[in-house]
């Protein structure tokens, strides 16, 4: 009887637990050099499964803060972001404001994220696909013919 007793708890509170970070679909990182000072951006691509329970802040790569524009479609949210290296602002991963300069690793990416219910801030790290690619290359007169 216990042991029934101990299953039907467990199994309730199984059912009552959601999952606490998203399900990455596809993350993908473009490099645009630009033809001009503070023109060069760092472009983010983020889609993740819907999850209710989470709001999504922003993506936190190193130090850098960048914001991103949330897109709701059929079950997925798509996240965009960009990067100017000149002008964004830094912080730490408690949220804190960094006083060193930009510290821009991808190997460090992580999306910051909200649970509704306990109001708590949470973080997830995120891996970019190997096929990021540099966009508007600029082409160098020394390529052998």
């Amino acid at each position: 009887m216990k042991t029934i007793n101990f299953l039907c708890i467990l199994f309730f509170l199984s059912s009552c637990i959601t999952a606490q970070n998203f399900k990455l679909i596809k993350a993908s990182h473009t490099t645009s050099h630009g033809g001009v000072k503070g023109a060069r951006a760092e472009k983010f691509e983020i889609l993740i499964k819907e999850n209710p329970q989470l709001l999504v802040k922003y993506l936190l790569v190193g130090n850098v803060k960048i914001e991103l524009l949330k897109k709701t479609d059929g079950g997925t949210i798509q996240l965009n972001g960009t990067y100017f290296p000149e002008k964004q602002p830094t912080i730490t991963l408690n949220g804190e404001n960094a006083n060193i300069r930009n510290d821009f690793n991808l190997n460090e990416a992580f999306l910051i994220y909200e649970n509704i219910n306990s109001k708590k801030e949470q973080s997830q790290k995120i891996i970019f696909s190997p096929n990021s690619k540099i966009d508007d290359a600029i082409p160098t007169d020394d390529v052998p013919e």
